[in-house]
């Protein structure tokens, strides 16, 4: 259901209006203050218990009495049209920017001071207040909805930045450099020359799909844009002559955390990239080549002992090795590793946790790991069973990478998405997965 485009704005009017209390030391919210505030509130419903009936029917009534303005042709709404605007306002909300902690946390009183003067069984509390919105929405294509506070989150259709220098093979390939932005999701870039000669001479083609089609041909020129789901992207060919036998791949510099905490992914080094893949189901993943390939982030997790939390990603063994790290860290961590016999992942932390066998190499699936600092630690790889019964200990942690930090060791993995968060269930989450990246990845 959808609600008139002048109802929906009128009703956002006044939500803004209502946070626009001028309480004492807390400014009036700007539109885009407002929409970075409920796409927080939204991420921390996720996974929160769910009120009562009674309980949630009362939240519904406060709820449609803070957004009913009165305003000339534009009727007040009932209970369906709260939740159709509370659905469209999270698709508006969606990436909108995160506030500062007490700038959340004062809005959020706010919000609970009018919800307060609208309700009709007792003032809310702000548990209240977040857990209206638990199973209010079901996933939305960001991983944000079902997780409920990351301390970072990162999926390669979102926030990924192409490399700048297109990887090269065959015979002494001429540098090409990549520019410019792609409107829509990001995706793998391949370029083979198909008749040799100098600049301006030899040929090519390129593919959006891992080199299935090619759907653009070209004659080499000092730049060439590229065209279809490339567009906004240029091609920067150097001088020299190209071969037969060349071919360029695009990779990826970085990506952005879409926690709010603005612990991203990078590495500047281009031969050090991994190479952006077709993914599944339309959605990229990125190919760790088992040479070099790492991306680096300022993250520091927090001692298990004190807070535990879980590790996750959608990862794919393209070939297994033993004591290669697909989740690790800068200096001293927790790691995902492949540890054993293939296919086995393993926990660790200071020591070795529990292993998994249940996922095998050359299959995408979904795997989690929860850090306690006791035997309660737990590994469950694909379809498989949670496997628990040793500590994978506790430590300080220093900065997170996907791949190795250490100069071997480097896995031959893909990668899908990965995050960390609080311990908690993983049950939408792994239900999310399959929504998103369909059916052939083992959950």
């Amino acid at each position: 259901m959808t609600i008139p485009a002048a109802q929906y704005l009128a009703m956002r009017s006044v939500l803004r209006g209502a946070l626009s209390g001028n309480y004492l030391g807390i400014a009036n919210p700007s539109e885009g203050e407002m929409l970075g505030f409920f796409n927080q509130l939204f991420a921390e419903s996720s996974g929160v218990s769910a009120l009562s009936a009674a309980k949630q029917a009362a939240m519904s009534t406060a709820y449609r009495g803070v957004v009913s303005g009165n305003f000339p042709g534009i009727s007040n709404p009932n209970d369906a049209d709260v939740a159709a605007f509370f659905a469209q306002l999270q698709t508006d909300a969606s990436g909108a920017a995160a506030l500062s902690a007490a700038r959340y946390a004062a809005l959020k009183d706010v919000l609970r001071d009018v919800l307060s003067s609208n309700a009709t069984v007792g003032n809310p509390t702000l548990a209240d207040i977040i857990s209206y919105f638990s199973g209010f929405f079901g996933f939305n294509g960001s991983f944000t909805s079902v997780i409920s506070g990351s301390f970072q989150l990162v999926q390669f259709d979102i926030g990924l930045t192409y490399g700048g220098t297109l990887l090269a093979s065959g015979t002494t390939p001429p540098v090409i450099t990549l520019t410019g932005s792609i409107a829509g999701t990001p995706v793998p870039i391949r370029v083979e020359c198909t008749l040799l000669g100098a600049l301006g001479v030899w040929t090519g083609r390129v593919s959006f799909d891992g080199g299935s089609t090619f759907p653009q041909a070209f004659t080499s020129a000092a730049t060439v844009p590229l065209t279809g789901a490339g567009s906004g992207l240029t091609l920067n060919i150097a001088a020299g002559s190209a071969a037969v036998d060349n071919v360029w791949l695009a990779t990826c510099a970085g990506v952005a955390d879409q926690s709010g905490n603005a612990k991203h992914y990078s590495n500047v080094t281009a031969n050090q990239q991994p190479v952006i893949t077709v993914g599944l189901n339309g959605k990229p993943g990125l190919l760790w080549d088992g040479a070099n390939d790492s991306l680096t982030s300022a993250l520091v997790l927090p001692q298990s002992s004190v807070t535990p939390f879980v590790m996750f990603c959608v990862v794919k063994s393209v070939t297994w090795g033993n004591l290669r790290p697909i989740l690790s860290h800068a200096g001293g961590g927790y790691t995902l590793y492949q540890r054993g016999v293939s296919p086995a992942l393993q926990a660790s932390g200071s020591g070795f946790g529990s292993s998994s066998s249940a996922l095998a190499v050359g299959t995408f699936g979904a795997v989690d790991l929860g850090f306690t600092n006791s035997a309660s630690d737990y590994i469950r790889a694909g379809s498989g069973a949670p496997v628990t019964g040793t500590s994978a200990g506790t430590l300080a942690a220093t900065g997170q990478v996907i791949g190795s930090d250490v100069g071997f060791g480097f896995p031959n993995t893909e990668l899908l998405m990965l995050g960390y968060a609080p311990l908690q269930s993983m049950t939408a989450w792994r239900a999310a997965v399959t929504t998103m990246y369909g059916g052939t990845v083992a959950v």
